[in-house]
């Protein structure tokens, strides 16, 4: 499953989840640029990651220009990055969101939502 969050005329970066625990996070422009032309961070999600309740998993994504969070259905958060000035497009104002799913047969609902409360320090 990826989450994908793009600028106005380009993506500035995607989050890679394989299951419950483990992802990365993809940077545009970013290090070196030699993975697809930005940098990947490989993560696992703190606790027992995302998890299902009554046949959901909710995921959250809150993203800066200083950070990107991704927390559980209830808030908390599972994985945090901090962005540099290393890190290209991930700085850069999100506007477009969008999802790619290889394989599932259920249902895919997409929430958006443009305040959120920040993280906490």
């Amino acid at each position: 499953f990826k989450i994908f969050l793009n600028g106005e005329n380009e993506q500035n970066m995607h989050i890679e989840l394989f299951g419950q625990t483990e992802g990365n996070i993809f940077c545009n422009k970013a290090g070196a640029m030699d993975w697809w032309g930005g940098e990947k961070t490989d993560f696992t999600l703190s606790g027992n990651g995302l998890q299902c309740r009554n046949s959901k998993i909710k995921v959250g994504i809150l993203k800066t220009s200083k950070h990107v969070a991704i927390l559980s259905g209830t808030g908390d958060i599972l994985y945090m990055q901090r962005f540099s000035s290393g890190d290209g497009n991930c700085r850069l104002r999100s506007e477009k969101l969008s999802t790619q799913v290889w394989e599932y047969s259920g249902t895919l609902s997409l929430q958006v939502g443009s305040r959120a409360p920040p993280p906490p320090t």
